[in-house]
This record gives structure tokens, sequence and C-alpha cells, in this order.
């Protein structure tokens, strides 16, 4: 039986999915003149997304597996840009390299407050049961699978409107959507979406710390990072939009 957050990611995947051929159809002209274009992309943007989660390790385990699982998305991500838009433009560089850092902004961002959000509504539970308001067992188990499980789902939900809304925003700003780019504009405008994505790398590689054979994350032995990082993340993704 697939658990909650399994189907959580699955859908969120799939709204990625949209959310790309939604980005990349706003700026490039689709290779199949059907309405099966964006949905072609939609099914392939998952299933390769399903394939890379199966074979790859967590970034933290090795620096070049983090390396390697973002140099896979980013051909991903350039390969369904050629498969299914006219993409032989250097707009084309910018749109896979931004979608590429807005989605790792929003997952880092997001699942780092409201990680913390979660152990504070934890914390409350216990709180509430040394009270004596949470009195029997089963109904404090009920009381902590509930709470786990609306803060996965507000996760993920938060994760997919910051992705949403931050494409929206920047296929909305950039009004010259067929005008021919040079090589110094698109370094220009390359520059803060490139920036963003070493950043989430950066992360993935010391996120997860490990001190006397216990992982801990990062944020946990310095507790200021619960603040600095999200900020950084998001001066980072405000500055792809602007």
């Amino acid at each position: 039986m697939y658990k909650m957050a399994d189907v959580l990611y699955a859908a969120l995947t799939v709204f990625q999915g949209y959310c790309l051929q939604y980005f990349l159809g706003s700026f490039l002209e689709s290779r199949l003149k059907s309405r099966w274009n964006g949905p072609s992309v939609i099914v392939l943007y998952v299933g390769l997304r399903m394939a890379v989660m199966w074979v790859s390790t967590p970034g933290y385990k090795d620096y070049k597996a983090a390396v390697g699982t973002l140099a896979l998305s980013l051909c991903i991500l350039s390969f369904l840009a050629f498969c299914f838009y006219k993409a032989f433009r250097p707009v084309t560089v910018f749109l896979v390299v931004s979608f590429q850092a807005v989605s790792d902004i929003s997952r880092y961002a997001v699942s780092i407050l409201l990680d913390e959000m979660g152990g504070w509504v934890l914390d409350i539970l216990n709180w509430l049961a040394g009270k004596g308001t949470l009195q029997s067992e089963k109904g404090f188990g009920i009381a902590v699978e509930v709470s786990v499980a609306g803060t996965q789902l507000l996760q993920y939900a938060a994760i997919a409107l910051l992705l949403y809304f931050s494409l929206r925003s920047i296929v909305r700003n950039f009004h010259e959507k067929s005008y021919r780019i040079n090589r110094m504009e698109l370094l220009f405008i390359l520059t803060p979406a490139a920036v963003g994505l070493m950043i989430c790398m950066l992360l993935r590689i010391i996120m997860l710390t490990v001190e006397d054979s216990v992982p801990e994350m990062l944020y946990y032995r310095y507790p200021v990072l619960v603040i600095v990082i999200p900020t950084i993340l998001l001066l980072s993704l405000l500055s792809i939009i602007v």
C-alpha cells in the first residue's frame, strides 16, 4: 500500500509536468500541431522523473550523486524541450535552467520552513498530552497521524503554489517572447537562475551532516539557518523573477 507521502510526491510530479508544458509553451512553438502536445510532455516528464527517483541516490551520501542527479534533470528538461517544441533558440537555455532552479528553490525553501513547523505541532501535542487533554494512547496516535498528514499536505501544496506563481510571474514579466536575444542578454537573464541552481546543489550536498554516526539536518545544529537558508533561497527566486 502506498504511503501518503508517495501519493503526494506523485501528484506534485504531475503538477510539475503541467507547469513545465505551460512554461515552455509560453515561449516556444509546439512541434505537434494538436492538443496532445502538452499532455505528452506531462506524461513523459512524470515517467522520466520517476525513473530518476528509482535509480538515483541521495545527494548527501555522495557529492557526485548530487551533480549527476542535477545533470540528469537538466538533460530531461532539454530533451522534452527539443522533442516537443521548436527549441533551437538561445532562450531555451534560460527556460531549462530557470525551471530547474525555481523547482529546487520552491522545494527546499518550503521543506525547511514547514519541517520546523511540523516539529512545533508535535511539541504542542506532547504538551497537550502532558496536560491530560489527550489522555488515551489511541487518541494521541490519531492526533499525531493527522498532524503529520496535514503538514505533508500543506508542504506539497505550498511547493506547488510557489512553483506555479513563480513561473507565471516569469512568463508575464518576459514581454518579448519572440525576440531573438543575443549572447550578452542571455548571460544577463541566465545568471540569477544559474546562481539559484548552484545554491540548491550546495544545499543538497551539505544539508545532512553525520556526527557520531547519527544523521542530523544542518539547521538542527544551527537553528538560525531555518531563517537564513529560506531567505537566501527566496531572494534568489526573486532575482530570477525580476
